[in-house]
């Protein structure tokens, strides 16, 4: 996690964490890596992740959904979805699933892309892979 000292705070002020990864290069040049708290920052917006899988879980046809940022040139990052259906949801598509969210979500919250799989992409310990999702969702 990146740590800082910001000036304008005075010079009293002491470090500070962010939530962002970071590394320092061999010139001293600081790369963010990303963020711990999977926040995904679309033109200048946080978007928690957790609050969009929690409203396209809230349809009572989602047995789980989850959410991860695709990286885009414009706009930094814009969220992307996987839902799995409950069995015998019958058939629905993306688009009303996020017509749907959208009752609980900013435009901005909105997936960009919803894809629905058969199931989610699961650890060992049963918890969704995030790295599995992304990798699906962002064509890696």
């Amino acid at each position: 996690m990146l740590e800082v000292r910001a000036r304008q705070m005075g010079d009293a002020a002491g470090w500070t964490r962010t939530t962002d990864l970071a590394r320092i290069d061999g010139d001293g040049f600081v790369w963010i890596l990303g963020r711990a708290d999977e926040a995904i920052i679309r033109g200048g917006f946080k978007i928690l992740p957790e609050d969009v899988r929690s409203a396209l879980e809230h349809d009572e046809r989602v047995r789980g959904a989850a959410v991860v940022g695709r990286p885009d040139a414009r706009l930094g990052a814009v969220p992307v979805a996987a839902v799995e259906l409950r069995p015998g949801a019958g058939p629905v598509s993306p688009g009303e699933l996020l017509e749907r969210a959208a009752t609980r979500l900013a435009r901005y919250e909105l997936p960009v892309e919803l894809r629905i799989v058969e199931s989610l992409p699961r650890t060992p310990s049963g918890k969704v892979d995030l790295a599995a999702v992304r990798a699906l969702l962002n064509g890696s």
